[in-house]
């Protein structure tokens, strides 16, 4: 349990809440994670487990999703800054 909401935390400070496709991965990784501590509690550990796999998986997703997009927005304003310097030649 504790490394699906490591992953959801991750997701959380990358940004991912700001990112639509990001925030539905989040969303479900913290809906799934919810749906396995009822289960847990209720001593269906087998698809508790299951469904915090779940949840990690999303978490990663929605982590990798928001990375991307965070990688692509530097790219793009160093093409800017290179752009710019070269206009200045």
């Amino acid at each position: 349990m504790a490394s699906s909401e490591a992953a959801i935390r991750a997701a959380r400070e990358m940004g991912a809440p700001d990112e639509p496709k990001a925030a539905l991965h989040l969303r479900l990784a913290q809906e799934q994670l919810e749906q396995a501590k009822a289960l847990s509690k209720e001593g269906d550990n087998e698809r508790a487990e299951t469904v915090l796999m779940r949840a990690q998986s999303d978490a990663e997703l929605a982590l990798a999703l928001a990375r991307e997009k965070k990688s692509k927005g530097e790219a793009e304003k160093a093409l800017e800054q290179l752009r710019s310097l070269q206009q200045g030649k």
